[in-house]
């Protein structure tokens, strides 16, 4: 989409609109995005973030994530529209706004892939108490307005005015939010109004101050044996009906497209942060049943990347690694333990992902199921790091750790002005 300049008290910004690649039909209300081009920039696609609710459109609840040009700082930005009371009985819209609760939970596990800063916004049409914001708070969101305003409180002008526009940011993200307002601009609440000329809501406005981050190396000794749900695990189905399962009763996640043809789908690690790390061990015990079985290492393959987080949205479009993952081919349902080393050209980088990726067409539909995954890797040095002005040049990152200059090989080498440090 164009950008437009814009003059403001004497400066002038360009502003861009996201691309949501959607068009906006009668009676649907849409969730949008524009930034200041010189502040931020987009990273992925903007995507819907209801997951397995079908009265939420796939307009009214989007996510899109941004990082900013100084500090390299990432945040995921979620807006939203819940279902607003419209109904004889009122107890019909409440049960809806906590499934739209629900479904922005879920979908929000495919944005803390990308970034565990999360802010959540939008017109979420209910009040502090009501279950469907609460449902969001016990989930770790903390409400900004009413930690940082101080003003009139409310945000919806029917009666004396109601809170039902929301900031909502998780621990991560509220430690970088430095205020909330809202700006009662239009609305004048009175007895009987409903809304005036200008509008039935007031906007309102937050301060973030996206800091250069501390880093300080932790081992990792990460596991899932996807016993009763995914875990820190995320799902994504690109194509067919069929998406990854947990089942339960014998306690591993499945896909299986049988019956759907043609399916798409991948289910992906947390993110694991391998700076400081010298190498990196992933462990899993899978199996597979039907098709064709040696088609079943094309179909179901082990995946690794390090640009997942640019890609929020369709996984495919990142670019991932075949590990090479073995089958225990003699016969259907037989486990086999996979050991791998994770390449060394990702060692070193702070945003690693993992994923199992299941295709199939028509005529040859596997199933596949994976358990007890494990992924280790131990520092090779510690104390707290201060990194700012990431860059990368060519197939070298340059970082500022601590006021000194770094330079990071793709082979996990450190170069400094003090010459090498050995990984």
């Amino acid at each position: 989409m164009s950008s437009r300049s814009i003059e403001t008290a004497g400066t002038s910004k360009t502003y861009q609109a996201v691309n949501d690649n959607l068009t906006a039909d009668a009676g649907y209300i849409k969730s949008g995005f524009i930034y200041n081009t010189a502040t931020i920039e987009t990273l992925g696609s903007n995507v819907s973030t209801a997951v397995g609710y079908t009265y939420t459109y796939p307009y009214q609840m989007r996510m899109q994530a941004f990082k900013s040009k100084a500090s390299g700082e990432i945040f995921v930005l979620s807006m939203n529209h819940f279902k607003a009371s419209t109904s004889d009985d009122i107890n019909v819209d409440i049960e809806k706004r906590k499934q739209n609760a629900a479904s922005l939970l879920q979908g929000l596990g495919a944005a803390a892939a990308i970034d565990s800063d999360i802010l959540i916004m939008g017109d979420l049409n209910a009040e502090i108490d009501e279950e469907s914001l609460q449902q969001i708070i016990n989930a770790g969101y903390e409400e900004q307005l009413l930690k940082y305003y101080t003003g009139a409180m409310y945000t919806h002008c029917y009666g004396d005015g109601s809170l039902i526009d929301h900031v909502m940011a998780n621990n991560t993200m509220a430690a970088q939010v430095k205020n909330a307002e809202i700006m009662h601009v239009a609305n004048v609440c009175s007895t009987g109004s409903k809304w005036n000329a200008y509008s039935d809501h007031d906007p309102y406005m937050v301060t973030l101050d996206l800091k250069e981050s501390e880093f300080q190396c932790v081992d990792i000794a990460f596991s899932e044996s996807f016993s009763d749900d995914f875990g820190k695990f995320s799902t994504v189905n690109v194509a067919g009906t069929k998406n990854w399962f947990v089942n339960t009763s014998y306690h591993y996640a499945n896909m299986n497209a049988y019956g759907d043809g043609v399916n798409d789908d991948w289910l992906i690690s947390p993110k694991f942060d391998l700076r400081q790390k010298s190498s990196a061990t992933l462990k899993f015990n899978h199996c597979a049943g039907y098709g064709v079985r040696d088609n079943w290492i094309n179909e179901m393959k082990v995946l690794v990347s390090d640009n997942y987080f640019d890609h929020l949205g369709n996984p495919g479009d990142a670019t991932w690694t075949d590990l090479g993952a073995a089958f225990d081919t003699s016969g259907n349902w037989k486990w086999k333990n996979n050991t791998i080393t994770i390449p060394s050209q990702f060692i070193g980088k702070d945003k690693v992902y993992v994923a199992f990726h299941y295709t199939c067409s028509d005529s040859n539909i596997p199933s596949w199921e994976v358990k007890n995954v494990e992924l280790t890797a131990t520092c090779t040095e510690t104390g707290i790091h201060t990194v700012s002005a990431e860059r990368w040049i060519g197939g070298f990152r340059k970082v500022m750790e601590n006021g000194r200059l770094v330079i990071m090989t793709p082979d996990g080498k450190r170069y400094t002005l003090q010459g090498i440090e050995q990984r």
